[in-house]
C-alpha cells in the first residue's frame, strides 16, 4: 500500500490485509505517562479508562467496470453492509467500526479525535495523484464542520485537527469525499487501460462505455459490463480515511 502509515497491503489474490499496529508507528498522540486530558470545555478525561492512539477507518472503492459516484459519505456503513457507491459487502478490511447506531458512536463510547489521515491500495502514480488533487475531504460532527483537506494532503501525511473533537454517542458524524465526475472518469479509464490488454481490446472497452451510457435498459447495461469484465480484468482502487486518538470502549 502507498500513502502514509503502510497499514494496508493488497495480496496477489486481491485480498486486503490490515496491519493493526501501523497507527502506533506514527508519532504518538498522547505522550507517555500522561494520564489525564483536559477538554476545551474544561472537563478532564481520565485516560486510565481509555485506549490510547486508536484508529477508526472507513473506505470507499472505485472499480474500473462498475458505475461510480463522484461523492461518498464514509462512516455510514458497517461490516456486512454495502460499501457506499458499490455492490460490495464491507469486511473488516474496509471498516473496523463495530456497529453503526442510529446516530453517532455506539452507546457509552467516546473518542477524542486528534488527527485524521488517508491510505490507499495503489502506488501514488500520476493518474492517482491527479484524482486525489481534485478530491476534497470534509469531517462533520454534530452538524458542524471540524476539518477539511484535499485527499492528497491526507495521503501524504497525517493532519492534526485545528480543534480536537470529543465525539460521543447519539451525535452524528461523517466524512464526505467529493470529487468531480471528470476526475473520477479519468481515474477509471486509467484503471482499465493500465493492463496487459491490447490497444484493440482497450478501444473496444471504451466503445462499450459509450454504448452503456446510451442504453436505458439496466439489464442490457449490466450485460455489457459483464462483457467488459471479460475483455479486461476488473481493477479496483480502495481509499481509507482514518480518525485517530484516545478511545473509550464500553463492552456490554
Amino acid at each position: 500500500m502507498s500513502g502514509n502509515g503502510g497499514a494496508t497491503t493488497i495480496g496477489p489474490d486481491g485480498t486486503v490485509h490490515i496491519d493493526e499496529t501501523a497507527a502506533a508507528a506514527l508519532p504518538s498522540l498522547i505522550p507517555p505517562g500522561v494520564t489525564q486530558l483536559r477538554l476545551p470545555d474544561g472537563r478532564v478525561i481520565d485516560l486510565t479508562e481509555w485506549k490510547l492512539n486508536r484508529s477508526f477507518r472507513s473506505a470507499l472503492v472505485i472499480d474500473s467496470h462498475e458505475p461510480c459516484p463522484s461523492d461518498w459519505a464514509l462512516f455510514t456503513y458497517n461490516r456486512s453492509q454495502s460499501i457506499v457507491g458499490t455492490n460490495l459487502k464491507a469486511t473488516r478490511a474496509h471498516s473496523n467500526i463495530p456497529r453503526v447506531g442510529d446516530s453517532g458512536l455506539p452507546k457509552d463510547w467516546e473518542m477524542y479525535v486528534m488527527r485524521w489521515r488517508a491510505t490507499i491500495s495503489m502506488p501514488l502514480v500520476q493518474p492517482v495523484l491527479d484524482w486525489a488533487t481534485e478530491t476534497a475531504v470534509q469531517f462533520e460532527y454534530n452538524s458542524k464542520i471540524y476539518a477539511d483537506a484535499t485527499l492528497l494532503d491526507l495521503l501524504l501525511s497525517p493532519q492534526s485537527l485545528d480543534a480536537p473533537t470529543h465525539m460521543q454517542e447519539n451525535l452524528p458524524y461523517q466524512v464526505t469525499v467529493n470529487s468531480t465526475p471528470a476526475a473520477v472518469a479519468a481515474l477509471r479509464e486509467w484503471l482499465r487501460t493500465d493492463s496487459d490488454a491490447s490497444d484493440q481490446v482497450r478501444d473496444a472497452v471504451a466503445q462499450l462505455d459509450t454504448i452503456i451510457g446510451m442504453v436505458s435498459d439496466a439489464n442490457i447495461g449490466t450485460a455489457l459490463r459483464r462483457v467488459q469484465a471479460k475483455l479486461v480484468k476488473s481493477r479496483a482502487l480502495t481509499v481509507w480515511v482514518h480518525f485517530e486518538g484516545p478511545l473509550k470502549v464500553v463492552i456490554v
